[in-house]
């Protein structure tokens, strides 16, 4: 399909209809033309596509020789979630866009949750001399120092999650973590915990939902704790 002059909106008509590719002038938000570019759909699961892209020569031929650029998974509603750089700048003028980071804090807010969950806290934890001197530094940084994401679980969790960009050369498995939130978000958490167990222990380390993972929430939960207590301290002074 080829549209003369591919705007934001009738972009986003493409991305929620069937049509597999689309070729056109980018039309930025401002009205500059980014030149004409190449676009491919292409189905990784029954309700998820990977969404490339490539801008054309000069010669109005697209580049062969050059890969396609991973953009995105796109849902069936049409949404576009994991984006890249080049895709939260597609038709930006000033190219201020970041890659999508609210799509893995999601994630990472459930893999926290489900973490708390399988390791409720215990006494032997409360006491651990080790976790309490990590949680009280965190917890100063945020009540005291105003480093609100002081060495935040979150953004650890998000980390885990990310995958490499992937190509278009890519074999599926790079997105079944992704293309199973997208799909099925409610139990998600399970799902990834699983998975990401697996590849520590295939890896000779221990799991990591025993491991690092427990650590991190474990501390992550300790220090909530302890800047509740610093805050309502300040206040009373």
């Amino acid at each position: 399909m080829t549209i003369s002059k591919i705007t934001k909106k009738n972009f986003s008509i493409f991305l929620k209809t069937g049509a597999k590719i689309v070729d056109g002038d980018i039309i930025s938000d401002s009205g500059k033309n980014k030149g004409h570019y190449h676009f491919v759909k292409m189905p990784i699961s029954e309700k998820v596509c990977a969404l490339y892209g490539q801008k054309f020569r000069h010669n109005g031929l697209p580049n062969y020789r050059k890969e396609l650029i991973y953009l995105g998974l796109v849902s069936k509603a049409g949404d576009v979630a994991f984006y890249s750089h080049n895709y939260a700048n597609l038709f930006s003028d000033d190219y201020s866009g970041n890659a999508d980071k609210e799509t893995y804090l999601k994630m990472a807010q459930l893999l926290y949750e489900k973490l708390c969950e399988m390791n409720p806290e215990t006494e032997e934890e409360a006491n651990n001399s080790c976790y309490i001197a990590n949680a009280q530094k965190i917890a100063f940084q945020r009540a005291i120092c105003g480093n609100d994401n002081y060495k935040s679980a979150l953004t650890y969790l998000a980390e885990v999650v990310q995958a490499p960009m992937p190509r278009a050369s890519d074999t599926q498995p790079c997105f079944d973590i992704f293309i199973h939130y997208l799909e099925s978000p409610e139990n998600w958490a399970d799902y990834a915990i699983d998975m990401i167990d697996k590849f520590y222990i295939e890896g000779k380390h221990p799991a990591f939902s025993a491991s690092v993972g427990r650590d991190a929430v474990i501390i992550e939960r300790m220090a909530r704790h302890y800047v509740d207590r610093m805050t309502k301290f300040l206040l009373t002074v």
